[in-house]
């Protein structure tokens, strides 16, 4: 039996997109079926369910800071890695663990430290320190232990794999592309666009500055001007974390943290409006292209690759107000060049790999069920 050993201590139920991984890793594992691999996580608390080839190791008190995060990945961790006697050692939380006596599998997601020329995060500007700690230090640190480790690293896009490359963290043969799957089940058949004259915006995002809720209401407010009004735009925050010198104006509604189920709905009954600068992949782009939603998006990479062949789609650019102001202006009067209806719903649903056959790939069990 082989056995693998899960690595995600940072996700929790509030950590956000690295937490959805998890869910949906462990659910791939347990829709696959195979009782020929042993699986064991090492997490900070219960968040998935025992099977019998599922364990769970709890070490919370790994997630109450980066100094033992970091001790752990630096000195202790490989340790108690090798102790488990695994045959492949998978991290969902960015860094590699020195001395790890096995096949290790890096996944990817912290992006941060690869977006320098775009947005530099300060730690003179109290609201970026975080951000600042994540991307000039945190994330030399990932570098560095990829570099040094020299894993098996899955990224999500083409273009952050050529990134890497172009910067020597890692050879073409190590770097694994595989796009994340989503998982409409919450999807409801009675969900439609909303065909009335008053045209819905979306944007759900978390409100960093990168995030640019800025150009936006900057639009918003050109639009206004105009004497525009048939419109609302939806933030996916709260107003009072929102920081910025701009005027909120009455058509933007704060709605805070949505459900899934709220979201899915919200893809169907809107336009959806992407004008961030940093992702790693941009989840919400598929998941509003699976609902055929059209969709207003800044004209920078990964998006175009992520939307490749997606019909309903208008770039702009992100350093221009007017462009995105005109397209918004031009699906509120109904000029817009994205076709109405929903008749791409499911694009490209199935086109995410799987994690899982990477990974049982790399471990050696096709090799061993070949030989027998």
């Amino acid at each position: 039996m082989i056995r693998i050993v899960v690595n995600d201590v940072a996700a929790s139920p509030t950590s956000g997109g690295i937490y959805t991984v998890l869910q949906n890793f462990y659910q791939e594992i347990l829709s696959s079926n195979n009782d020929e691999i042993s699986w064991v996580f090492l997490l900070s608390g219960p968040y998935i369910r025992e099977t019998e080839n599922i364990k769970v190791i709890q070490l919370p008190e790994l997630k109450k800071s980066w100094g033992k995060r970091l001790l752990f990945e630096l000195f202790t961790g490989g340790k108690f890695i090798n102790s488990i006697g695994p045959d492949l050692y998978l991290t969902l939380q960015n860094t590699s663990t020195r001395n790890v006596r096995c096949k290790q599998v890096v996944y990817l997601q912290q992006t941060l430290q690869y977006f320098r020329d775009r947005y530099l995060f300060s730690f003179m500007r109290k609201s970026e320190r975080k951000m600042a700690v994540y991307q000039r230090l945190i994330g030399k640190l990932i570098n560095i232990l990829l570099k040094c480790n020299k894993p098996h690293i899955i990224v999500q896009t083409k273009w952050l794999k050529e990134k890497l490359m172009a910067d020597g963290i890692a050879e073409s043969g190590k770097i694994h592309v595989l796009n994340p799957r989503i998982y409409p089940h919450l999807i409801e058949s009675n969900f439609s666009t909303d065909s009335s004259a008053f045209t819905n915006f979306f944007y759900p995002a978390a409100p960093y500055p990168y995030k640019m809720h800025s150009i936006i209401l900057q639009a918003v407010n050109n639009l206004l001007i105009e004497g525009i009004t048939n419109f609302n735009v939806i933030f996916t925050c709260n107003v009072s974390d929102l920081t910025t010198e701009i005027d909120i104006p009455k058509s933007v509604s704060f709605v805070g943290k949505l459900s899934e189920d709220e979201v899915w709905k919200r893809y169907r009954e809107s336009v959806l409006l992407f004008p961030s600068i940093i992702e790693s992949y941009g989840l919400p782009l598929v998941e509003a292209a699976y609902c055929g939603t059209k969709i207003i998006c800044a004209n920078i990479q990964p998006y175009p690759e992520v939307l490749d062949g997606y019909q309903r789609v208008s770039f702009f650019n992100i350093d221009s107000v007017q462009e995105l102001t005109n397209l918004m202006r031009n699906e509120i009067i109904g000029r817009g060049n994205l076709t109405k209806g929903v008749g791409e719903s499911g694009w490209r649903s199935e086109s995410g790999s799987s994690i899982i056959n990477l990974v049982t790939t790399l471990s050696g069990h096709d090799e061993k069920w070949r030989r027998i």
